[in-house]
């Protein structure tokens, strides 16, 4: 489970409550679907989002979206942008149809959230920019769009210059750039803390729009003589600090050409980043390491079918990559808070409800599980339950007030209606404490540990063993048992939940049937 980290938590304060850098949001489609993406809203609760999701299934046109949100009127100049006409982006910058494909098939509108402390002109609400456009008409003005520096790093930055004919042809031409001293000491810094190798300097070169870097790590080489992923790095790190403060950075596939520690490191690199320029990056990934380095609230999970698109937030990485990974959709969803009750519910499910039923680790029942719920139930899907741990039992009212809350208008049953829905969906494992303790403490008021001989010890052992590790402390007891008998914690784990499911089969078929009860 991710521990949130002390620069998470002042990147989480300065992003919800600074009004001066004209941070996005949300962003709300709506009218028709937009290159796949059908009218949904997608938030974002950190200046670090990550956008995952299967090919195909969105990421990139949100990504567009986030980036035609605002308008650069300075003299700003994006990578991507040099040698253009005008430093901003628009629509026609992503979406391209030839004459076989259709576009818009009907009127559509965009509107972004933003905080910001700049007051609207007449009619406008502050805060808030609508882009409208005709199925066969234009886009409404984009100079009308909040003012800031915006930069998007498409999949074309992993081209190395070696496989550029362009940068080949003018590689005898490139002279130094000018770069100040602070920018080439953090940039130095920064590579040296995402690939763990000490660069001694750090130096740009340029060409017309050409833009060439220089590295010394006991040895001095160009770009040219770099790894993709070095030079994409490099070149990232340089448009967020080129930019300043306050600007948004919008990156695909942030991961391309990077090796699975560097992931990891370049995410910590960028949280420092944002409390220092007060930036905003919003990218797309596959990576489970780019996911686990970022905070749940950070994480964002997208799926479309033929007529919708499907958006959740504040998930595991866990719950992430198995939605990416499921071929077969499942029939139903189950969400558990973490692996203890997902081993537990995949350990007691009846064989024939193991295909029909996708086990998913959201994360604590105090406000994931019930904004899953409450996602799905947005988008009509009312194939999902939950069992949350058996502690969380006297916290039920709880979970219903914050799914309602997470639901507002968009509740569709009574207040009666809605309890007896939640009946069959806000589930508990059984037992009134968290699982672990439960489990050895019904282990212990068997008298029959015949089905534990593998174990290999007697039962005053056995038992001697299942109180230490009862003492030693909430989500400690397996661990400490295992340790005692010298087996692995998740065969000692799965032992003790067959044993459970052999001497209380009451309890077990109360689970199977209510997973039966949904899928009716």
């Amino acid at each position: 489970m991710y521990k949130e980290s002390k620069i998470d938590k002042e990147n989480k304060r300065w992003f919800d409550n600074d009004y001066s850098r004209n941070s996005l949001r949300e962003i709300t489609i709506s009218g028709c679907n937009i290159r796949g993406i059908f009218p949904s809203t997608i938030p974002f609760n950190y200046p670090i989002c990550a956008i995952a999701g299967q090919n195909g299934c969105g990421k990139s046109t949100i990504l567009a979206l986030v980036t035609c949100a605002f308008h650069n009127d300075t003299k700003y100049f994006p990578l991507s942008k040099l040698g253009q006409k005008y430093p901003y982006y628009t629509f026609s910058d992503f979406f391209v149809f030839t004459k076989e494909e259709r576009g818009l098939t009907a009127s559509i509108e965009i509107k972004s959230k933003f905080l910001t402390n700049v007051k609207p002109i007449s009619g406008k609400t502050q805060g808030i920019d609508i882009r409208r456009k005709m199925a066969d008409g234009y886009w409404n003005h984009y100079n009308s769009r909040p003012k800031r520096k915006v930069s998007f790093l498409g999949i074309n930055r992993i081209l190395p210059p070696s496989e550029s004919s362009k940068y080949k042809y003018y590689k005898n031409y490139f002279h130094s750039a000018q770069l100040s001293e602070d920018k080439k000491e953090l940039l130095k810094e920064c590579m040296t803390k995402v690939f763990g190798q000490i660069y001694t300097s750090i130096e740009l070169q340029e060409h017309n729009t050409c833009k060439l870097f220089k590295a010394n790590r006991g040895v001095v080489y160009t770009g040219f003589n770099m790894g993709a992923g070095e030079n994409a790095v490099l070149s990232l790190l340089y448009e967020i600090i080129s930019a300043g403060e306050g600007a948004l950075i919008v990156i695909d596939e942030i991961e391309l050409g990077i090796h699975i520690s560097a992931q990891k490191n370049l995410i910590n690199v960028l949280k420092d980043l944002c409390i220092k320029n007060k930036c905003q990056i919003v990218c797309s990934t596959h990576s489970a390491n780019v996911l686990g380095a970022l905070p749940p609230y950070a994480r964002i999970l997208i799926s479309s079918t033929d007529s919708s698109t499907f958006i959740m937030t504040d998930i595991t990485t866990e719950f992430a990559l198995g939605a990416m990974s499921n071929v077969d959709v499942p029939e139903l969803s189950l969400f558990v808070e973490d692996e203890i009750g997902e081993k537990f519910i995949k350990n007691v499910l009846d064989s024939d409800l193991r295909h029909r039923v996708a086990v998913y680790q959201v994360g604590s029942a105090d406000g994931p599980i019930p904004r899953q719920m409450a996602a799905y139930y947005r988008e009509n899907k009312h194939n999902y339950c939950c069992f949350m741990d058996g502690d969380k039992k006297n916290k039920r009212r709880i979970h219903e007030k914050t799914m309602k809350k997470e639901l507002g208008d968009r509740l569709r049953h009574s207040d009666e209606e809605f309890t007896e829905y939640l009946n069959k969906r806000l589930l508990y494992l059984p037992g009134s404490t968290w699982p672990e303790k439960y489990l050895l403490e019904q282990t212990l008021e068997e008298t029959d540990f015949s089905a534990l001989d593998n174990w290999g010890v007697k039962d005053d052992s056995l038992k001697d063993y299942c109180r230490t590790a009862i003492a030693s402390g909430m989500h400690n007891e397996f661990y400490n048992l295992s340790k005692k008998l010298g087996m692995e914690k998740n065969v000692v784990f799965i032992d003790i939940v067959r044993f459970y499911k052999k001497n209380h089969p009451d309890e077990i078929r109360a689970i199977n049937d209510s997973i039966r009860n949904i899928l009716q």
